[in-house]
């Protein structure tokens, strides 16, 4: 059987589990078993994977900052200074549909996983009182927690565009930047459609007697600042520092953004004196446990597909087929993006087939990056196994299907608009 049709019945059988109640992380351990039987030793391969999966220091590090972002999101709400947030931003941003873009748009800055966690509850507290229509705040959530990522530098996707293509870091930046704001525009038209504008009554957050100035919003939002400006700033600071010939000792990956959430996590406990008994019992919830097992879970998920040999026998497939090749260079990004759900892993396994094939075609370089690029976030952005997804499903209590009906029309003007980009980068 094609691997591009075990890769979708594999999604398929995912997709049919949750739809019956079955917990996420169950329905991706049985999608690892169905892909057992079309791998070479393929029950063999999916208990190396268990192990390895295990041990991988990505794996640990991602799930310690999972861990950490429910530790740092609990303490914020017990503290208090989730309120003190939303009520001193509501004094100064009256417009409702900026409040809750906001949130997700500020932490979409640290390339952090699982970040739509992080902002959930931000965009919930601002939601009090807004009426009740499923789906609406996973995707408000889910879409602007990614509206940097086709050229912010710090993200890996784009730093592996970058190394590919050969261009320079500040063009392919240039490049990328308007589909940062095509992808704005088109969530604040599509977004809100049940959300009105002005916040003229109470919704559920009090209105301060006096507009609260932008000095109070600052001290009550100074833990999140720190988490994205500290996490960035030691980013960068570590790339400058081995750009210059150093070695810079990692015990995980993404130390410096564990680091900085850990030493915020410690400091708002400790300022805004939380209940540490109350905290404990409800970080304790062992809904917590489902959470990791599900990521785990889809981590495990992909690391079959990639030892089975199943995305590249997919792309090997499309290549087969004879595939148009302006159809290729959508097509492959795109599917390996639902496959992954990871930007830096569509990217790196189609970027390498895509740019010879462009290159073989004679087409120009600029504009197949910009379709390319945006192929892999809208097939990430449709991914099943998306953590940012899965976690504002599992924080909202959504399902996939209300949310999929409102963002795909968006995903598909977002991919519109970057073949229309394209089109003008081709005429320069």
């Amino acid at each position: 059987m094609p691997a591009v049709i075990v890769i979708l019945l594999s999604f398929a059988l995912i997709l049919v589990l949750m739809r019956y109640k079955v917990p996420l992380y169950l329905g991706v351990f049985a999608a690892i078993i169905f892909l057992a039987f079309f791998i070479q030793r393929g029950f063999s391969v999916i208990g190396q994977q268990f192990i390895i999966t295990g041990k991988s220091g990505d794996v640990i590090s991602l799930l310690v900052i999972i861990l950490l972002i429910l530790l740092f999101s609990t303490a914020l709400r017990l503290g208090g200074r989730l309120d003190r947030m939303t009520k001193t931003f509501s004094g100064l941003v009256h417009n409702r549909r900026t409040q809750l873009a906001t949130f997700p748009a500020l932490i979409g800055l640290l390339p952090m996983p699982g970040g739509a966690w992080f902002s959930a509850p931000m965009v919930k507290a601002i939601a009090k009182g807004i009426p009740e229509h499923v789906g609406q705040l996973t995707a408000i959530n889910y879409w602007f927690r990614h509206i940097w990522e086709y050229w912010w530098p710090l993200y890996p996707g784009v730093l592996l565009a970058t190394s590919f293509t050969g261009l320079s870091l500040p063009h392919v930046i240039a490049v990328m930047l308007p589909m940062t704001v095509i992808v704005l525009a088109i969530g604040a038209l599509t977004m809100f459609r049940d959300v009105r504008g002005n916040q003229n009554e109470s919704n559920g957050v009090s209105e301060p007697g006096k507009r609260s100035s932008w000095t109070m919003f600052f001290i009550a939002v100074w833990p999140i600042l720190a988490v994205v400006i500290g996490g960035v700033a030691l980013e960068l600071a570590r790339e400058l520092y081995e750009s210059a010939g150093h070695s810079f000792y990692q015990p995980l990956p993404r130390t410096i953004i564990i680091a900085a959430l850990a030493v915020v996590s410690i400091a708002t406990i400790v300022s805004d004196r939380v209940d540490m008994r109350r905290l404990l019992t409800e970080y304790a919830d062992p809904k917590q446990l489902e959470l990791v097992a599900m990521i785990f879970a889809v981590l495990y998920y992909k690391n079959v597909l990639d030892e089975g040999g199943l995305v590249v026998r997919a792309v090997g497939e499309l290549q087969a087929w004879h595939i148009p090749v302006w159809l290729v260079i959508v097509i492959l990004p795109a599917l390996i993006g639902v496959v992954t759900g990871v930007v830096v892993a569509a990217v790196g396994v189609s970027f390498p087939v895509v740019l010879g094939v462009a290159a073989g075609a004679n087409l120009p370089l600029v504009p197949v990056l910009v379709v390319a690029y945006t192929a892999a976030m809208v097939g990430v952005m449709f991914s099943p196994i998306h953590f940012c997804l899965l976690l504002s499903l599992q924080y909202f209590g959504d399902t996939f299907g209300p949310v999929y009906r409102r963002i795909t029309v968006p995903l598909l003007a977002v991919f519109a608009c970057a073949i229309g980009l394209a089109w003008l980068y081709s005429l320069l």
